[in-house]
C-alpha cells in the first residue's frame, strides 16, 4: 500500500456537495453514537455496527431523515465502521491498563479539518487530471501521479479552514526501490540552532519561518481588534454569538492559510532532508522524548517556574523543527530500502569527547567544544553526531557477539 495527496478543485455545485457529505457523515456519526449511549444507559446492552447500518438504512426511508440518500451509501457505512473503531480503541486501551482515555466523542462542525471517506468507487482520469467521486461526478485534480497503476482502496476528502480541498488516496501499490547493499552508516543530532547536525560534518540549518510567522501575529492582532470593535458596535457579550462580518471571515481564512503554508513548507523541508541520508543502511539518531520535552512548565503559586519564559522560547523552537516528523519520515524511508533507524540513548553525547570519551559539561561552549582532558576541539554538534554514531554501532556490534 501507498498513500497519496492530491489537491482538488471543485467547482462550487460540486464544494456544496462535498460540504453535504461531511456534514452528513458527521451527523450519523454523532447520531449513532448517541443511540449507542443511550442503549448502554437504558439497559446494559451493546449496539453492534451491523445493527447501526441497517438502522441507517431504514432512516433513508422516512420522511424525515429522506435527505441521507443524497450521500454515497458506503461513505456513511464508513462513519459507522469509524465509530466502531474508535470504540474497539478504547476498549482496548482499557484493558492494557492505559486507563479509561480515548472514549469516542462527538464530531464538531468547528474542527479545522472537515473530511469523509469513500471505501471504494474511486477512479482516476489522468488524462484529463480528474479524479470521480461517488454521488459528486469528475473533480478536476492536480497532483495525481498516474505512473502508480495500482487499484485505489480508501480515498479521504479533506476540507481545511482555510477552504482547501484534498483527497488522500491510498493505493495498492508496492514502488520497485533497490535496497542498499553497503554497510555505511552515519549519527545524526538535531538541535534548534542547526535542524541536523551528521558525523560527516555536513549541517543543516532551520528552515527560516520568520516572515510567515510574523504575518500570522500581525493577522492575529488584526482579527482580535475586528472582533472587539464588532463586539462593542453590536453591544452583546462574549458569552453572545457574535455575527461575523465578511472582513472577520476573509481574516480567518487568511491565517488559516498562513497556518497552511507553514506546514507544507515544514513537510516539503523534511522530506528533502530526509532524502539525503538513504544511501546509508543504518542511521543513529537521538531517542528523544519530544513530548515530554514541551510539556508547560508554567509554575503556580508555591512553586514559581522564575524560567517559564525562557521555557516557553525554547519549546516553541522545539515544535518548529519538527524533529519527530523527520524521525518518521526517514524511518519509513529507510524501511524501504532495507535499511533502518536506530535510536540511541541521548545521555552524555553532547557532553562527551568523541577523540577520548571523556565526560565533561564544562567541555562544551554553547556551539563550540573543547575537549578539558586531551583538548579535541570540534562543532558541538558534529562532535555530539559522532558520539551518537559510536554509541549506537557499539549497541549493534555488542548484540552481533552476544
Amino acid at each position: 500500500m501507498m498513500g497519496m495527496q492530491i489537491r482538488l478543485y471543485p467547482t462550487k455545485v460540486q464544494l456544496e456537495q462535498i460540504k453535504n457529505h461531511i456534514d452528513t457523515s458527521r451527523f450519523v456519526y454523532n447520531h449513532m453514537l448517541a443511540r449507542r449511549l443511550e442503549a448502554y444507559k437504558t439497559d446494559q446492552t451493546t449496539i453492534g455496527k451491523y445493527d447501526l447500518m441497517q438502522l441507517a438504512t431504514a432512516m433513508k426511508h422516512t420522511e424525515e431523515y429522506d435527505w441521507l440518500k443524497n450521500v454515497h451509501s458506503q461513505t456513511l457505512q464508513t462513519s459507522i465502521l469509524n465509530l466502531d473503531t474508535a470504540f474497539k480503541n478504547f476498549y482496548r486501551k482499557v484493558k492494557q491498563g492505559n486507563g479509561p482515555k480515548g472514549f469516542p466523542r462527538f464530531k464538531s462542525k468547528k474542527n479545522p479539518l472537515q473530511s469523509f471517506q469513500y471505501p471504494q468507487g474511486v477512479h482516476a482520469n489522468s488524462a484529463y487530471s480528474k479524479l470521480y467521486l461517488p454521488k459528486i461526478g469528475y473533480v478536476k485534480c492536480r497532483g495525481y501521479r498516474s505512473e502508480l497503476t495500482g487499484n485505489i482502496k480508501t480515498v479521504t476528502i479533506k476540507v481545511s479552514s482555510s477552504g482547501r480541498v484534498s483527497a488522500s488516496l491510498l493505493i495498492a501499490y508496492e514502488p520497485i526501490v533497490q535496497p542498499n547493499t553497503n554497510t555505511n552508516y552515519i549519527g545524526l543530532d538535531v538541535g534548534t540552532n542547526k535542524f541536523v547536525t551528521d558525523s560527516t560534518g555536513v549541517l543543516h540549518q532551520p528552515l527560516d519561518l520568520t516572515r510567515p510567522v510574523a504575518r500570522i501575529k500581525h493577522l492575529q492582532k488584526m482579527l482580535a481588534n475586528m472582533i472587539t470593535h464588532a463586539k462593542n458596535k453590536q453591544g452583546i457579550s462574549k458569552y453572545d454569538e457574535l455575527v461575523l462580518s465578511n472582513n472577520v471571515i476573509r481574516t480567518q481564512s487568511a491565517i488559516a492559510k498562513q497556518f497552511e503554508h507553514i506546514t507544507n513548507k515544514r513537510d516539503n523541508y523534511v522530506h528533502h532532508i530526509a532524502n539525503k541520508y538513504l544511501q546509508y543502511r543504518i542511521v543513529y539518531v537521538e531517542d528523544l522524548n519530544i513530548r515530554d520535552m514541551l510539556k508547560s512548565t508554567v509554575g503556580t503559586e508555591d512553586n514559581p517556574n522564575y524560567q517559564s519564559r525562557q521555557d516557553a522560547r525554547l519549546h516553541n523552537l522545539v515544535s518548529r523543527q519538527a524533529w519527530g516528523k523527520f524521525f518518521t519520515v526517514l524511518e519509513y524511508k529507510l524501511a524501504r530500502r532495507k535499511s533502518g533507524l536506530v535510536r540511541v540513548p541521548p545521555a552524555y553525547t553532547s557532553q562527551m569527547c568523541s577523540s577520548c570519551g571523556a565526560i565533561d559539561k564544562k567541555s562544551r561552549n554553547r556551539e563550540s567544544y573543547t575537549c578539558t582532558s586531551c583538548g579535541h576541539h570540534a562543532d558541538a554538534d558534529v562532535n555530539a553526531a559522532m558520539n551518537i554514531a559510536h554509541i549506537g554501532r557499539t549497541q549493534i556490534l555488542a548484540v552481533d557477539t552476544a
